[in-house]
């Protein structure tokens, strides 16, 4: 009597481009995470293999940030994929082919799923998004299933792609360390990269307007240097205008509670996020929080203020809403002053009013 040979399922996860932010950490969290008696195989970027901690069961593919490298790491991906794996994508496309296994798209990229993004970003920047954009639509049946994190991801994405597509909502973090809240708390804090819809050039004109008003609060930001015009920018406003705005550099996410701890509110301009980390983090660590008054944010926080990231003045009026330093009102002229000026002469009235 024959008997079926009982195939052994494997785990793939195809992450090549994922080498900073918060899809890193996610990635990590995932990796360190994973069960030892299920064999993983991986799709990275180089960039990133000294970072992680591999499980002794997995195998490893990497590739430099190219197309050619990527064409190849596509391929390689449809060559080994049998009929029972299941391959989780974490670049929010789908794959290039159709596989043989179950696909899991864990979607964390909001810039995708905007109609148009130009007015943010440059043109150069904006047609590879249309490009990505297009080819995630055309491919999107070779995805069984997405993974988001947010309701209002699952609710763009069904946009998106239509309704008929299978979205879970399955949001994951890593765990908070054990803080220490007797730290003084000095100055606030973004964390993030410089992308351009991260919103640092509104975030560093509101503090500039701030200044203006003899209001000079911290603010930490982690930009890397790669950055160069928003580091002359913020180099220039601390020369010229006395402010005080102090770039960490890129932080490793092991030390990014450590500023928490330190910080009076965590200040969240971006325009455009699939989850938000910091938002999540900033709540473990019973950081305030001020955000744009945006989905992204009330889906996972409840911030102590809001604004409208489009404006540097709106930035500027939360942050002195949150200091207790109000905008102060204009005076509303009494209606019987002008019933007192009927009776005056023009040379009188322009005087009352205080123009001559």
């Amino acid at each position: 009597m024959k008997t079926k040979l009982k195939l052994k399922k494997t785990f793939i996860i195809y992450a090549p481009g994922v080498y900073t932010g918060g899809g890193l950490i996610l990635l990590k969290s995932i990796i360190n995470s994973f069960p030892k008696n299920i064999p993983l195989i991986l799709f990275l970027d180089k960039k990133v293999l000294n970072l992680f901690d591999f499980p002794k069961n997995s195998q490893i593919y990497s590739a430099k940030k190219s197309l050619f490298s990527r064409l190849f790491l596509e391929y390689k991906l449809f060559s080994i994929v049998k009929k029972n794996d299941t391959i989780l994508t974490f670049t929010s496309l789908p794959p290039l082919f159709k596989l043989s296994g179950h696909v899991i798209c864990y979607h964390q990229n909001s810039i995708l799923l905007q109609k148009t993004t130009h007015r943010i970003f440059s043109k150069k920047k904006e047609l590879l998004f249309i490009i990505k954009r297009t080819f995630s639509y055309i491919c999107k049946m070779n995805v069984q299933e997405y993974i988001v994190q947010t309701p209002s991801m699952k609710k763009n994405l069904k946009k998106f792609y239509g309704d008929r597509i299978k979205v879970r909502i399955l949001p994951f973090v890593s765990r908070s360390p054990v803080l220490n809240f007797k730290k003084k708390k000095d100055g606030f804090v973004y964390i993030s990269d410089g992308n351009d819809h991260k919103n640092h050039n509104n975030l560093l004109d509101a503090w500039s307007l701030l200044g203006k008003f003899k209001i000079k609060p911290k603010l930490f930001l982690t930009l890397d240097k790669n950055n160069k015009n928003l580091l002359s920018k913020i180099n220039n406003l601390c020369l010229y205008e006395n402010l005080k705005i102090n770039n960490l550099g890129q932080v490793p996410h092991s030390k990014v509670f450590k500023i928490y701890e330190s910080s009076q509110a965590l200040i969240f301009p971006s325009f455009y996020e699939s989850f938000g980390l910091p938002l999540i983090e900033a709540t473990q660590a019973k950081l305030p929080i001020i955000a744009s008054d945006l989905e992204y944010v009330h889906d996972v926080c409840n911030p102590n203020e809001i604004f409208d990231p489009k404006s540097p003045y709106s930035i500027m009026l939360a942050v002195k809403r949150f200091l207790n330093k109000p905008q102060s009102k204009i005076k509303i002229i009494k209606k019987n002053f002008f019933i007192k000026v009927k009776t005056l002469n023009e040379k009188d009235f322009l005087k009352k009013l205080g123009i001559q």
